[in-house]
């Protein structure tokens, strides 16, 4: 078994075997360093609360959710925020990241990889943290590949591709939007929970399938064409919601929307004969 399946099998059974959410610290700059210098391994999350910041609103709930499922207390989780995004900290001599927001898996101190932008699903987050754990880069190494995978042209995504990756996009907004009701109302939220996990169980073999493909496609062209394909089920489930399920838009969703939209996953609208062609 490669580097790369064992990555895999191991984030999912991560997923798979959670009993409780691995917690995340949140540092401040200057407490970095020492908190890298008394862990082994930390990723640490480098994300901004300020709305100008295009892609960090919501990153910090994400990469919650994201390392929720791991269990390997030699890994620890950080967080270090800042209010306006492009006035870095001073840091120290801790590496520090390209953009906003990027997540950065450090071994004794030293970077040896990275997942950039907003966490998605658990499989695939937690399956690069484990391939970086397996083959670490360097600091040069790591930039090296940056700049290629910036330049490299994305392969053309097959239908089957596709369709996982629109599943995997489904399965990430009603992670985002079930969670917003669990944590409201705590009346539905086992009903809201059972009705999402069982949903989620019944696509896991394509979940599985799809975390190895997004793997599979790091490039930055891959991440504009997987972000098109999200927008677009979004743009579906939007749609889903406010006709079929008449739950009105531009309003706070009420105890009864989160039911109604728990209850209804079953009918979730279908993946067209045309995007499902191999």
């Amino acid at each position: 078994m490669t580097a790369f399946n064992s990555a895999l099998l191991l984030a999912v059974l991560l997923t798979s075997h959670a009993v409780q959410a691995a917690p995340v610290k949140d540092l401040k700059p200057q407490e970095l360093a020492a908190y890298l210098a008394a862990h082994e391994t930390v990723v640490v999350q480098f994300t901004s609360a300020d709305r100008k910041c295009r892609y960090c609103p919501g990153a910090a709930d994400a990469y919650a959710r994201a390392v929720a499922p791991a269990k390997d207390p030699s890994v620890k989780f950080a967080r270090v925020q800042w209010p306006v995004w492009h006035q870095f900290p001073d840091f120290g001599k801790v590496e520090k990241p390209f953009g906003l927001p990027e997540q950065l898996i450090y071994s004794k101190g030293e970077v040896i990889g990275s997942v950039n932008g907003k966490p998605g699903d658990a499989r695939v987050f937690l399956a690069k943290v484990q391939q970086a754990r397996d083959n670490p880069m360097n600091s040069k190494d790591r930039q090296r590949a940056y700049m290629l995978a910036a330049q490299e042209p994305a392969k053309p995504m097959s239908a089957h591709e596709e369709r996982l990756v629109r599943i995997m996009a489904r399965k990430d907004l009603l992670t985002e939007f079930l969670s917003i009701c669990e944590q409201r109302f705590p009346e539905v939220r086992s009903k809201v929970r059972k009705a999402h996990r069982d949903w989620v169980q019944s696509q896991e073999k394509d979940l599985d399938r799809a975390a190895i493909v997004m793997l599979a496609r790091s490039n930055h062209e891959d991440a504009k064409l997987t972000l098109s394909l999200a927008d677009e089920e979004n743009g579906k489930l939007q749609t889903w919601v406010t006709g079929d399920l008449a739950i009105l838009p531009r309003k706070s969703p009420e105890a009864g929307d989160c039911l109604k939209l728990a209850n209804s996953l079953g009918s979730l609208p279908p993946i067209t004969q045309t995007e499902m062609m191999q």
